[in-house]
C-alpha cells in the first residue's frame, strides 16, 4: 500500500523527510493470470482532523473512494500497532473487512500491491479533493456515528462509504463500497461466467421439526449466500433483527454486521460476497444456518436438485414450491418450538410456558389469538416474498 500523507498529518505525527518515500510512477499493477489493475487501487490519501477534541485520522482510496476513520489517535496508539505503516495497514484491513471480505481475501489484496507498504506525499489535486470531500462528510454528517470507545470507526466509515460518487464519470452514481467490490471481484478472479447458470432447489427445515415446519424453494446460483439467508428468513417468519451465519464444509460464513473490527484478518467469509455458484452445491449436499445467537433457531439446508434452465425459465426472484407449518417464532429458540409443536400435536393440556409463547406468537404476528403452527399459506408467501427479501437485504447490507 502507498499512503499519501497530507502536510498537516506529517506535522501532527512528526513524520520526517526520511520517512517519506518516492511515489511509484507505475499506473498499473500486474496481478494473478497477468491481469492488470490500476495502481490507484493500492493508494490511499490520509488526512488529520479533530472531532469532539479527539485526534481523527481519515483515509480515502484513490481508485474507489473507499474510506476509513479512526479516532483518539496519538503516538502511543500508533506504537501499540507497531508504527505508522502497521497502523495504517490495520485501518485498511479493518475497512476492507467491514465491507465483507475474509482474512484470506484481505491478505490477497495486500499481496497484490507487489511491494511493502510505505509513506509518501499526497498523489495529486484530484485525490486530495476526494479526501477533502470525505473530511467534510465526516465533520458535518458522519460524526454522529462516532463510537468513542473504539479506535477504528466502522459506523462512520460505513456512512462515508454509502455516499454517492459523482466523479470520475465511469463510477458516477455508485457508492464507494460498490466500486471497491467491482475492483476486488476483478482482483480475486470472481467471474460468474466460469460457472454455468443454474437453478438450485433447496429443502430447508427447522432442526427437530423436519416434518412439521419446512420449505422447498428455488433460487438462482447467481444469488449470494446472503440472498439465500434472506429467503429463509422471509419464508420462515423471521423479522431480521438478529445476526446469522452458515456452516459449510467446516467454514463459517457470516453477515457483515457485528464482526470484530479489532481482528479483521481473522474474519470469516462474508455471505454478501459469496455466490452460490462458488460453493459446489450438488444434489444431496447438506449444511447449516444459525439465526439469532441468543435464542437460536437452527436450520438444516439440503440441496434437492440443480438444473440448467433455458433463457425463458430464468427466475427473477426465489420461488417457494411447497412447505408446511407457519414458521419460527422470533426470539423463541428452536428447542422450545419443538416442545410447543409436540404438545399441540398430542392435544394435551398445554403447560403455562407454552400457552404464554403461543400468546406471544399470536400477538407478534397479528393473528388475534389464532396463531396456527400447522397452517402454511403458499400463495400468500410467494406474493409477499420479494418485498420482504428486499427489506431484509437492505437492512443487512445497506442499512447505513
Amino acid at each position: 500500500m502507498e499512503y499519501g500523507l497530507t502536510a498537516k498529518y506529517q506535522k501532527i505525527f512528526k513524520i520526517t523527510k526520511s520517512d517519506i518515500a518516492e511515489i511509484d510512477s507505475n499506473t498499473e499493477v500486474i496481478v494473478a493470470d497477468n491481469k492488470t489493475l490500476s495502481a490507484d487501487l493500492f493508494r490511499w490519501e490520509v488526512s488529520y482532523t479533530t472531532i469532539e477534541h479527539l485526534r481523527t485520522v481519515i483515509g480515502v482510496n484513490i481508485c474507489t473512494r473507499l474510506c476509513f476513520v479512526a479516532i483518539g489517535v496519538n503516538q502511543n496508539v500508533i506504537k501499540r500497532y507497531g508504527g505508522m505503516i502497521d497502523f495504517l495497514d490495520y485501518l485498511v484491513a479493518a475497512t476492507v473487512g467491514e465491507n465483507g471480505y475474509s482474512g484470506t481475501q484481505i491478505r490477497d489484496y495486500f499481496k497484490a500491491a507487489n511491494r511493502p507498504s510505505r509513506l509518501t506525499k499526497t498523489h495529486g489535486a484530484r485525490s486530495v479533493a476526494y479526501l477533502n470531500h470525505a473530511v467534510e462528510g465526516l465533520l458535518y454528517e458522519s460524526r454522529w456515528y462516532i463510537e468513542p470507545r473504539s479506535i477504528f470507526q466502522p459506523e462512520a466509515s460505513r456512512a462515508l462509504n454509502c455516499d454517492i460518487v459523482l466523479n470520475p464519470p465511469e463510477f458516477a452514481g455508485y457508492h464507494p463500497y460498490e466500486i471497491f467490490r467491482f475492483c476486488m471481484d476483478e482482483l480475486l478472479g470472481v467471474d460468474s461466467s466460469e460457472c454455468p447458470p443454474a437453478i438450485i432447489t433447496f429443502r430447508v427445515f427447522i432442526d427437530g421439526l423436519r416434518k412439521q415446519i419446512w420449505r422447498k424453494f428455488e433460487i438462482a446460483n447467481t444469488s449470494t449466500l446472503g440472498d439465500l439467508a434472506y429467503t429463509i428468513m422471509a419464508t420462515f417468519n423471521a423479522c431480521g433483527s438478529h445476526l446469522y451465519c452458515f456452516y459449510i464444509n467446516n467454514d463459517q460464513y457470516s453477515c457483515n454486521i457485528g464482526l470484530d473490527e479489532h481482528n479483521p484478518i481473522e474474519r470469516p467469509h462474508q455471505t454478501e460476497l459469496t455466490k452460490l455458484s462458488s460453493l459446489d452445491l450438488e444434489k444431496g449436499k447438506q449444511f447449516k444456518m444459525e439465526y439469532d445467537f441468543g435464542s437460536t433457531t437452527n436450520f438444516t439446508i439440503v440441496v434437492s436438485n440443480v438444473r440448467r434452465p433455458s433463457t425463458d425459465d430464468w427466475p427473477t426472484q426465489p420461488e417457494i414450491l411447497a412447505g408446511a407449518g407457519a414458521g419460527m417464532v422470533e426470539d423463541v429458540p428452536d428447542f422450545i418450538l419443538q416442545d410447543m409443536v409436540s404438545a399441540l400435536e398430542k392435544g394435551d393440556r398445554l403447560p403455562r410456558e407454552i400457552r404464554e409463547t403461543l400468546e406471544f406468537a399470536s400477538e407478534y404476528y397479528g393473528k388475534n389469538g389464532n396463531f396456527d403452527f400447522f397452517h402454511y399459506d403458499l400463495a400468500g408467501d410467494n406474493e409477499s416474498l420479494d418485498d420482504i427479501i428486499k427489506r431484509l437485504k437492505y437492512g443487512y447490507e445497506k442499512g447505513c
